[in-house]
């Protein structure tokens, strides 16, 4: 995942002070590389992190191959791979011919994600058991309103846990805002996977998604930080020690997972909202 993460910030030109950085976010985020380590069974979320990574490599390389493997990967592991596909395919609808999509990658990875889809659902069918958790109603079970203002105020604080340590980061450091500048489709297709995997997992609401909102964020959460990345020019290198020092005890902090830390941050400030 650094390693991926890594190629793409510098084909965004990204120097290696903000690399250094940018990459710590992923290693102290307290439900990514920990997280993963501690639970090894969740690999399939962790292979669908980096497909998603090896997707925009192979777009930002005009790499096909790579954009196939990635895709394959995300077909293997997550349903969510769909928005991977509808992202591209608005894409060229957008851009058209200046797109670096083709209409032959949008038919072939349509049939990859029809085949796979085919396979998968077959299997569901006749080796499990129907779970009432992927009904239409609880994936939409936001707009049921049967939770309290209080669940949902506490619902809309979740994201923050992994998304506001990187909007505190932009603030200190970004330069000037960029947008006319960037790779526009590589900025919209990103966008679109973004939005739709957050979007796919908050209208499950307090009741269904609840805390598991912080893991399905995460699934985009690279993404999420290249996204926001590619809109600002960031400072130049200056005066690493003090931002050094400055930056990394809150990391600390920031790692420490709110449930399972031996240091209960949380539970000490009686803030139970985790």
């Amino acid at each position: 995942s650094i390693i991926f993460f890594y190629l793409i910030l510098k084909k965004l030109k990204i120097d290696n002070f903000h690399i250094f950085y940018l990459t710590s976010f992923l290693m102290f985020n307290p439900y990514l590389i920990r997280y993963f380590i501690a639970l090894p069974t969740m690999i399939n979320d962790i292979v669908f992190i980096n497909s998603g990574l090896i997707i925009l490599l192979g777009l930002i390389n005009n790499k096909k191959s790579f954009m196939y493997f990635g895709f394959l990967l995300a077909l293997f592991t997550r349903q969510n791979s769909i928005f991977f596909l509808l992202s591209i395919i608005i894409s060229k609808f957008v851009f058209k011919n200046k797109s670096v999509i083709e209409i032959k990658d949008i038919i072939y990875l349509t049939i990859l994600t029809f085949v796979l889809f085919l396979i998968n659902n077959e299997f569901a069918n006749n080796n499990t058991i129907y779970n009432g958790t992927y009904s239409l109603v609880n994936r939409f079970h936001l707009f049921t309103f049967d939770y309290t203002l209080l669940d949902f105020i506490k619902y809309n604080f979740f994201p923050l846990v992994v998304i506001l340590p990187i909007f505190i980061y932009l603030i200190f450091e970004k330069k000037i805002f960029i947008l006319n500048n960037i790779n526009k489709e590589l900025f919209l297709i990103t966008s679109l996977i973004v939005v739709f995997m957050t979007s796919v997992a908050y209208v499950g609401g307090p009741l269904i998604t609840g805390k598991n909102l912080i893991r399905l964020i995460n699934l985009v959460y690279p993404l999420l930080i290249l996204l926001l990345i590619m809109l600002f020019e960031l400072k130049e290198n200056k005066n690493f020690l003090i931002k050094f020092f400055f930056f990394f005890p809150p990391f600390f902090i920031w790692s420490l997972h709110p449930t399972y830390s031996i240091i209960n941050f949380f539970s000490f400030l009686k803030f139970n909202i985790f």
